[in-house]
């Protein structure tokens, strides 16, 4: 975390946002791939590491040797189990608890591994932040800067010696298939986040639909899109009517 905010920047490569439909089968065979006989890794894990992999295989088009990949990772669960054995310590707390963490690695490294090694990594760096004795450091480190405003050292990942940073987000808790608004259910749910950061931001969520599909938001530079429709256009289907019903 940083408390030390530079005033907002132009960025030399502005960043774009698509979304795009991914398929169930497509999911569950980078799952598979992302795992082992022995360690089954989660769809979401499995996909940031597939994310990950594929942008570093095309490192030479998206202009670095370094990559960042950023993870958010949602505390309140953490936070709430400790809730249970302390009424007092969180009942009043309103809104989200969220830690982004981070790995750094050379993309002539990822391109030499298979994706379950590129997944072990990613499960190593987040697998640092999801206990409680995380988040409570982190709310005591708010609770010692505030009212100063601060963000995840990840947001200004733009300067090329540290390499390019792009930050995975899970949406699958929101109830996409529970929501009415008096004219029936929604076909489709996404996320937009214009967050005035040169790092990449993607989102990920259940279809509607409930078969186990994926919509997908990204907000990347025409480089990182280039690599990801030209290396796995089966993949990344770009959302259309078509792909909701």
């Amino acid at each position: 975390m940083i408390t030390s905010l530079p005033p907002p920047s132009s960025f030399e490569e502005p960043l774009g946002s698509r979304m795009y439909h991914i398929r169930a089968e497509s999911i569950e065979r980078i799952q598979s791939e992302a795992s082992t006989k022995e360690t089954k890794r989660s769809k979401f894990l499995s996909f940031t590491a597939y994310v990950c992999k594929l942008l570093a295989d095309g490192g030479n088009d998206v202009g670095s040797s370094i990559s960042r990949m950023g993870v958010v990772v949602n505390g309140r669960r953490f936070l709430t189990e400790v809730n249970k054995k302390s009424s007092s310590w969180f009942e009043n707390h309103y809104g989200n608890v969220l830690s982004v963490t981070y790995g750094v690695a050379a993309n002539s490294d990822l391109k030499a591994v298979a994706l379950h090694e590129v997944a072990n990594r990613v499960h190593g760096f987040v697998s640092e932040t999801t206990n409680e004795e995380h988040f409570r450091g982190l709310i005591d480190w708010v609770e010692l800067h505030q009212p100063a405003q601060a963000v995840a050292r990840i947001y200004f990942g733009h300067e090329k010696s540290e390499g390019r940073a792009v930050v995975v987000s899970s949406g699958h808790s929101l109830p996409i298939n529970d929501m009415d608004f008096g004219w029936d259910k929604p076909e489709f749910g996404s996320y937009h986040v214009p967050w005035g950061s040169g790092t990449g931001y993607i989102a990920t969520m259940p279809s509607a639909s409930g078969n186990g599909d994926w919509v997908v938001y990204m907000h990347l530079n025409d480089k990182e899109f280039d690599v990801i429709e030209r290396m796995a256009p089966n993949v990344f289907r770009p959302l259309s009517i078509s792909s909701l019903v």
